[in-house]
């Protein structure tokens, strides 16, 4: 069985521990742009999209 077959099987791809990780670094790597963001000078940086 390939990769592509284990969704419709209902197999997971990735351990829950290994998906909770992958969610941890992404968060902080959202919030560590957001930071970074409030603190450019440039006039475009500073404008945060709220469209989701």
């Amino acid at each position: 069985m390939d990769g592509r077959n284990v969704p419709q099987v209902g197999l997971d791809c990735f351990s829950q521990d290994a998906i909770k990780e992958y969610e941890e670094k992404y968060f902080s790597l959202l919030e560590k742009g957001r930071i970074e963001n409030k603190t450019t000078s440039h006039k475009y940086a500073k404008q945060e999209d709220r469209v989701v």
